[in-house]
């Protein structure tokens, strides 16, 4: 019927550790801790389903580290949007500054697009999250390859996305509720088409 709705669910795969205080993970690549329950829940629940990965490379070297942990990691796993790679700064508690987070915008651009060119020479599809004004003053868009530009993941919680740059899925809220789930998700909109091509 027309009011069916299909879930799609973009699960958390990886990080690399940004917080010195916490040293278990700081500049180590691992996998969410919540990752392997939520993919299995998902495949059970037979959601149309992706993955992201939140990268706080600051080399040309961890950049190429953490694409090949995606690569490796995903194993030939058919996805079924593309492949997310999460941009924002972190902060810890007493106002502790992310690894990543003093990079400039040519900085920034330069390692996202060096991650995103081996997914997708790898045959990964893949596109930037970001809010609305990471992505104008973060990021240098039109660096990055036309299908990542595609496939913009841009987050803005809001009544209407105001980025004027090319996206295809809008978040707009972290207050969604979703069968199944106890408590708040985030929850977007497909706005076009996601670009498949690599």
């Amino acid at each position: 019927s027309s009011d069916l709705t299909i879930y799609r669910v973009i699960i958390r795969m990886g990080l690399r550790g940004s917080l010195k205080s916490n040293p278990a993970r700081y500049k180590k690549i691992c996998y969410d801790e919540h990752y392997e329950a939520y993919l299995d829940g998902v495949v059970k629940a037979g959601c149309l389903y992706t993955m992201y990965f939140f990268p706080t490379s600051i080399t040309d070297e961890e950049a190429d580290q953490e694409a090949q942990w995606i690569i490796m990691n995903l194993g030939g796993k058919a996805l079924d949007m593309p492949f997310y790679l999460d941009s924002e700064n972190v902060y810890g508690k007493n106002g502790e500054q992310g690894r990543a987070n003093g990079l400039s915008v040519e900085q920034r651009t330069r390692l996202l697009k060096r991650i995103t060119d081996r997914l997708g020479e790898a045959g990964i599809p893949c596109g930037i999250y970001a809010s609305t004004s990471w992505l104008i003053n973060k990021i240098d868009m039109s660096q990055l390859q036309e299908q990542v530009v595609d496939n913009t993941w841009v987050a803005q919680y809001n009544t209407k996305c105001t980025y004027d740059g090319r996206y295809v899925m809008w978040q707009h809220s972290s207050k969604g509720n979703v069968d199944g789930i106890k408590g708040n998700v985030d929850v977007s909109v497909i706005t076009g088409d996601f670009n498949m091509s690599c």
